[in-house]
């Protein structure tokens, strides 16, 4: 070393000797210095990091520079694992590294500060789906909680965007949002997928009015907007129906025009409110003669038709009238009556003519009272008023003299009749003749009653036909008429009946004599011992004459003195005899004859001590009666004697006696022998490898010992039982008995129960998605009712689901019952788990017009055995790997594959991808006029129902033209129908025709005449109408009056009214007539009808 420093850098550690040389003689000297050096501690160097809050948690010690010793301790503003930093959840700061010095060496610390940069988040992608009509959506909103703000929004183009949405003018794609990082923290970025679907148009609401004689119209031209095309209408009634209104036989309301929705677009729809306005009907006007004395009318109430309400009337002078005619008040003249209030569909009028004609006078009648033996009287004088020359019917309605006389002629009504003109009926006039009756007081008579006799009537003894007199009796006092026996007087009864003027009164008389009755009505009852003496009967009843006969319960004759011991029980009739008309006294005799008791004879009873109860009746001699009492040393008893409880002895037995019988009694001597006892019945359970056992160890009660026992089957056996070789059954020890006693016997019933066997063990494959099913039929001989434990320790609840089931050994484990509970049994079920096989499958194409033919396929796999498809349409299945399938109906069509593998599992799989198959436009064909004239050959025709964007016509055939509309006049003009066809396509292509017949022909024609004159000079005698063009087989002329009563009609079209009633005799009167024409074309099965007005002169 150099000197004496050292230097801790470069010198060795050890022992150092520090020598002082003496001076002779002085030694020597030394002393030594041992070092140690101990190492510096290092901590590194310090340093710095920048992380990512995203970013793997870092090793601090790592980042250190120098070379930094290890086992240090860190220390800082937040936990560290170790000397591990996590940028996810760590504190950013200064974070110090500290190695502990051995002294005298200081500790050593570095320092490494640590800054961490939030991660960048865009958030996480979405799907978002909306409707072109949906408002502005935030795309932001979509990203999740976690995306920052500040990044930027880029469209599916590549452009830039806000970031905000406008489905109706943004387009479906990707839209990417990206966030740029602060390094060391990387950009990130997230995307919004956009579908955005394209709303459909319904219109806007519409409102119109169409005239009910009208052409078709196509609704969808009503509609405001822009609506799509392809829509479905609803009627009224919400049933679905084509877009054509055809007036008169579509209803008003309103139709809705809808378009489903198309997810996420809502269902839109419109509605044209049709008003349908009726062709205004002011009826059929007339002329019409009335009677002046005739009640106030509604001249609506002449028109005939279907004449509509609400219309306006005109008087003769066109003044405004409200339409009340009253009969001699109201002018006569023309009336008119108008309906309607413009377009669409006009105005219509109709004429009512009025002439008013005065009334005949036939007199006022009134009652006429006469006596039935007056007369003759002339009527004419006895009417009111001055009646006009008429003629008389009397009340049969027969043709009437004008005399009555009340011996010839009936009461009733005399009606006096003086003829009237064309309006004004017949005036009449009724005499009301009432003829009144001499009054019939009847024949005087004589009659006999009793004096306890009822009410009696003295009317019916006259025969007085007269109910309406009055009676009095014999000191001429009045009197009811009805006679009371018991308190009114023999005499002479008058009854008086007065008459009306000119008759005179009537009487008669009834001579009374009243009788006496003999005494009746007495009743007793008495009773009597069969065993009692024999008394006179008649004593029993308060003063009685002893004239009287006895008839006994059975009707026959009887001395009235009782014989108990031979008469029988029952009511004995004592009879009075009377004088007429009185009835004879009868009085009733009551006997009830008792029967003595019987208690039997004394007995006796030797019984067993340990025996059933015994009826102690049943120890005594005789016949007993039954119901008696018994008793033992003067205390009562049960008719029972019990072994176990009742003391040996004498036991009286006492029948009580009746009302007139005395009782009766018999004791019975009874007597005990002792009862052997073979204990009580008992019960024992045994598992089959129980040890051997005495039974009769396990009886009840207290056996006697020495019995026998026998098995189940009454056979002797031996003890003691050995289970293993025992059967379960009743087993029965029998001690033997003295008589009276029986043998003792006591059961004991035995159970051997089986030890539990869980069957044999088993193996199953089940396929993944199979049903669940109860695995123990699967394992040979194995009982219900045991558990099953998974290979997982977890006992299942049920059925095996082999959802939820693992690979793997199932134990099924029997436990033992009864004595062999605690015994069980396990067998093993290997159960192996089969995922069923999948694949991809197609359909080529997916849409297209009806019949659409599509090429079905799945993706080629060697674990496939069967595919079967369910197109979705209704038709059967289909097998095979690719197979071609038509859908020939539209509509959108869901389809299915089932797919069977090797193994045996079946997998369901439903495609993605829908079959679309459209229909052509839903079109007919308006034409007009319904039948072209022959001279005038042009029709026109009208498309109706769904719009299209295409149509050809052709004429029988022949291609005539194209458009929406078609005018065309046929040539040459030939008489028939010709076909006429339209095919329309729609924006799809699919194409739709359809057919009808126009028909040319002669136009039908009718024509009539307004008045004939049927007054025999062979000139206009028949009212003929003209026809052209009618069905023979389907015509009907009917006429009426003005009344609205049928006057003719005939479905004959060569048959005229001659002006005959349908009665037949004279012509009806002249006049107006209204006539009604039902018709129908001899070429179409069109019907029209004709009203009009025909006046008859003679």
């Amino acid at each position: 070393m150099n000197g004496a420093l050292f230097d801790h850098a470069t010198g060795m550690p050890g022992t150092y000797t520090y020598t002082l040389l003496g001076t002779a003689p002085c030694v020597d000297v030394s002393t030594t210095v041992d070092v140690a050096v101990n190492a510096a501690p290092d901590a590194g160097v310090h340093a710095s990091v920048s992380l990512c809050s995203s970013q793997a948690p870092t090793d601090l010690f790592l980042q250190l520079g120098g070379a930094p010793m290890p086992g240090g301790v860190w220390s800082g503003p937040g936990a560290l694992s170790g000397s591990v930093f996590d940028p996810q959840t760590g504190v950013a700061g200064v974070y110090t590294y500290s190695v502990n010095g051995t002294a005298p060496c200081m500790d050593a610390t570095a320092l490494v500060t640590v800054t961490v940069e939030p991660a960048t988040n865009a958030g996480q992608d979405a799907l978002l789906a909306v409707c072109s009509t949906d408002g502005p959506v935030d795309l932001f909103a979509l990203l999740g909680a976690a995306a920052q703000l500040g990044g930027s929004w880029t469209a599916p183009g590549g452009g830039p965007h806000s970031g905000m949405l406008d489905p109706g003018s943004d387009s479906t794609g990707d839209y990417d949002y990206l966030v740029q990082g602060t390094v060391p923290c990387i950009d990130d970025d997230a995307t919004v997928s956009v579908s955005i679907t394209t709303q459909l148009s319904a219109g806007t609401n519409a409102n119109i009015q169409i005239c009910d004689t009208g052409a078709p119209l196509n609704l969808f031209t009503a509609l405001g907007g822009a609506p799509d095309p392809g829509g479905s209408w609803t009627d009224p009634n919400g049933v679905p129906c084509t877009s054509t209104f055809t007036p008169g036989i579509s209803m008003g309301g309103n139709y809705s025009y809808a378009h489903p929705g198309i997810a996420p677009c809502p269902a839109v729809s419109s509605v044209v409110t049709v008003n349908v306005v009726t062709q205004p009907d002011a009826g059929i006007g007339g002329a019409f003669d009335v009677c002046a004395t005739d009640p106030s009318f509604q001249l609506f109430s002449l028109l005939l038709g279907t004449p509509q309400l609400a219309g306006a009337w005109t008087d003769p002078n066109g003044d405004p009238y409200a339409g009340l005619f009253v009969p001699g008040l109201s002018m006569d003249g023309a009336y008119t009556y108008e309906v309607g209030a413009g377009p669409p569909c006009g105005t219509a009028n109709a004429v009512i003519t009025i002439a008013t004609e005065q009334p005949p006078n036939a007199g006022v009648g009134g009652p006429l009272d006469l006596c039935g033996i007056g007369g003759p009287y002339d009527l004419l004088p006895l009417l009111g008023g001055n009646p006009a020359p008429g003629a008389w019917t009397d009340p049969n309605n027969a043709p009437f003299s004008g005399t009555l006389d009340p011996a010839l002629h009936p009461a009733g009504n005399y009606t006096y009749t003086v003829v009237g003109g064309v309006a004004c009926p017949a005036a009449s006039a009724t005499l009301s003749v009432t003829l009144v009756v001499q009054p019939n007081a009847g024949t005087s008579a004589a009659v006999d009653l009793c004096n306890d006799g009822a009410l009696t009537d003295l009317l019916p003894i006259l025969q007085a036909s007269s109910l309406n007199g009055t009676w009095t009796d014999p000191i001429g006092l009045a009197h009811s008429g009805t006679l009371d026996p018991a308190t009114d007087p023999s005499g002479i009864y008058t009854y008086s009946v007065n008459a009306p003027p000119p008759c005179v009164p009537a009487s008669a008389t009834v001579t009374v004599n009243i009788v006496q009755p003999p005494p009746t009505g007495q009743a007793v009852q008495v009773t009597v011992c069969s065993t009692d003496a024999s008394f006179d009967m008649l004593t029993s009843f308060i003063n009685l004459p002893t004239t009287g006969n006895w008839i006994d319960p059975n009707g026959l004759p009887t001395s009235g003195f009782c014989d108990p011991s031979t008469f029988i029980s029952g009511s004995y009739t004592y009879t009075l005899a009377a004088t007429p008309p009185c009835i004879d006294g009868v009085h009733q005799f009551d006997l009830l004859i008792e029967i003595p008791p019987y208690a039997g004879t004394d007995g006796a009873m030797d019984l067993c001590s340990g025996g059933p109860p015994t009826p102690l009746i049943s120890g005594l001699g005789g016949t007993p009666y039954p119901g008696g009492s018994w008793s033992f040393g003067g205390i009562a008893h049960s008719s029972n004697y019990d072994p176990t409880t009742d003391q040996p002895g004498s036991y009286l037995y006492v029948v009580n006696g009746t009302t007139a019988c005395p009782a009766d009694s018999a004791v019975v001597l009874v007597d005990e022998a002792p009862a052997p006892s073979a204990g009580t019945n008992s019960a024992l359970m045994l598992c089959e490898n129980g040890v051997a056992f005495d039974p009769f160890l396990f009886l009840g009660g207290s056996p006697e010992a020495g019995g026998e026992w026998t098995d189940a089957n009454a056979d002797p056996i031996a003890t003691p039982l050995d289970p293993s070789a025992m059967t379960s059954g009743i087993y029965t020890y029998t001690v033997a008995g003295s008589p009276p006693c029986p043998d003792a016997q006591a059961t004991l019933s035995v159970t051997i129960d089986q030890l539990p066997a869980a069957g044999m063990d088993g193996t199953l494959a089940l396929c993944t998605n199979g049903d669940p099913l109860d695995p123990t039929g699967l394992l040979q001989g194995a009982p219900p009712g045991g558990t099953w434990i998974a290979p997982t320790g977890v006992v299942l609840s049920g059925l095996l689901d082999p959802t939820g089931a693992t690979t793997g050994s199932y134990g099924y484990v029997v436990a033992g019952t009864g004595a062999c509970a605690s015994f069980a049994d396990t067998a093993l079920l290997q159960v192996t788990l089969l995922q069923p096989i999948t694949t991809a499958a197609f359909v080529t194409p997916s849409t297209g017009c009806a019949p659409l033919q599509v090429t079905l396929s799945v993706a080629a796999n060697s674990g496939i055995t069967q595919v079967t498809w369910n197109p979705g349409d209704g038709t059967p299945l289909l097998y095979g790997n690719t197979i071609d399938h038509a859908y020939t109906e539209a509509g959108t069509y869901a389809i299915s594959i089932t797919l069977l593998d090797t193994n045996g599992c079946t997998s369901t799989i439903s495609l993605d991808t829908l079959v679309e198959a459209y229909d052509g436009p839903d079109i007919g064909i308006w034409t007009a006029p319904n039948v072209i004239p022959l001279d005038d050959p042009t029709f026109v025709a009208t498309p109706i129902g769904d719009a299209a964007v295409s149509y050809t016509w052709s004429l029988d055939s022949i291609v005539i033209g194209e458009g929406s509309s078609l005018t065309w006049t046929i040539a040459p003009a030939i008489t028939g129908y010709h076909d006429l066809c339209l095919v329309a396509s729609d924006p799809g292509g699919c194409v739709t025709e359809t057919c009808t017949q126009v028909l040319v022909d002669e136009v039908l024609v009718i024509h009539v005449p307004n008045a004939f004159t049927p007054n025999g000079d062979d000139l206009n005698e028949v009212f003929l109408p003209i026809l052209i063009g009618v069905q023979p087989d389907d015509y009907a002329l009917d006429i009426f009056d003005r009344w609205g009563t049928l006057v003719f009609g005939t479905r004959d079209p060569g048959a005229g009214w001659n002006g005959s009633p349908p009665s037949g005799g004279s012509l009806v009167q002249d006049g107006v007539y209204a006539w009604r024409i039902r018709a129908r074309d001899a070429f179409t099965a069109e019907r029209k009808e004709f009203l009009g007005h025909v006046t008859l002169i003679k």
